[in-house]
């Protein structure tokens, strides 16, 4: 008998930073919580480099708690990848040229669509 894992749901807090985005990145970000192998959250929506709603910014939460540490990211952006594929969009994730340039990690959860 196989067993349905729970399914993720965002937090409040997440649920109302993702509001005002690009609908699909929205839908995209949703589906991919239900694909990660790593918790994360959604920390902002937008930022002034770029136009109102075309960015998410996502934290990983790893047993609950806040982390940086890049091979969550990864973990995360290939759900981001499948969820993507599902939905027919394309998102691009700026984390994989920020963990190869070595900068700020907090750049790792950066996506947008492409």
């Amino acid at each position: 008998m196989l067993i349905k894992p729970p399914t993720m749901h965002f937090s409040a807090r997440s649920v109302k930073n993702l509001q005002g985005i690009d609908p699909i990145l929205a839908r995209v970000m949703r589906i991919a919580l239900q694909y990660a192998l790593v918790p994360f959250a959604i920390t902002e929506s937008e930022s002034g480099r770029h136009p109102v709603g075309s960015i998410v910014n996502i934290v990983a939460l790893p047993a609950g708690v806040v982390s940086w540490e890049p091979c969550y990211y990864q973990l995360i952006a290939d759900a981001v990848a499948e969820a993507a594929t599902l939905c027919e969009a394309n998102v691009k994730w700026v984390g994989q040229s920020v963990l190869l340039q070595s900068t700020t990690q907090q750049e790792c959860g950066h996506f947008h669509p492409a």
